[in-house]
C-alpha cells in the first residue's frame, strides 16, 4: 500500500504541486468531454503527464527499488507505469493514437446561461480486434514492467502496445 511509503519533507513540495496540477488536468479534460474526442485526448494525455511526473520524479528516487517492486505487482501500480507508456507514446512517437480515446455514452448538460450540450463519456480504447489488424497485439495483458520501463520511449510504442495499454485501463 502506498502509505507504507511516505514522501520526506524535501519530497512534498514538488508533489503537492504536481498533484494540483493533475487536479487541474483533470478539471481541464471533464471541461474538454464537451468539447469532443480531441480536446478530452489532449487533456487526458495532459493528465498523464502529471502521473509520470510524480512516478519518476518524486516516488521512484525516493523509494527506489521498494516503490519499482510495489508498482510492478499492484493493480494501482501497473495503471501508473500504463499510463507512463501512454504519456511516452504520445510525447515521443511520430504517430497520432487517434483512437485511443472511445465514445461510451452522451449526457445532455444544462449550462448557466440556458443552453444545454452534450457531455461525452470516453474510456480507453479496447483492444477487441474492432480496432483492426494494425491496433492487434497478441497478448491482451498490460506490458511487462520491462516493456514498460525501458530507456528508450519509443521501444514500447506501437499502435497495439498503447491500444493494449488503453484497453487494460479500460477494466473489464
Amino acid at each position: 500500500m502506498i502509505t507504507d511509503l511516505p514522501l520526506p519533507d524535501e519530497s512534498l513540495p514538488k508533489a503537492l504541486q504536481c498533484i494540483r496540477a493533475l487536479r487541474r488536468a483533470i478539471t481541464s479534460y471533464w471541461y474538454a468531454t464537451v468539447e469532443g474526442r480531441e480536446p478530452a485526448m489532449i487533456e487526458a494525455i495532459t493528465g498523464t503527464m502529471y502521473v509520470s511526473i510524480l512516478d519518476e520524479t518524486v516516488f521512484a528516487p525516493v523509494h527506489g527499488e521498494e516503490y519499482r517492486n510495489l508498482r510492478a505487482t499492484s493493480r494501482l501500480g501497473r495503471v501508473v507505469m500504463g499510463l507512463g507508456l501512454i504519456r511516452n507514446c504520445e510525447t515521443h512517437s511520430p504517430e497520432l493514437f487517434v483512437d485511443l480515446l472511445v465514445e461510451r455514452a452522451m449526457y445532455g448538460v444544462p449550462f448557466a446561461s440556458g443552453i444545454t450540450a452534450m457531455r461525452t463519456v470516453f474510456s480507453w480504447a479496447k483492444n477487441d480486434g474492432a480496432l483492426g489488424e494494425i491496433y492487434a497485439m497478441p497478448s491482451q495483458r498490460l506490458p511487462s514492467s520491462s516493456a514498460l520501463n525501458t530507456n528508450s520511449p519509443l521501444s514500447s510504442c506501437s499502435k497495439g502496445s498503447v491500444f493494449t495499454t488503453a484497453s487494460t485501463l479500460s477494466g473489464p
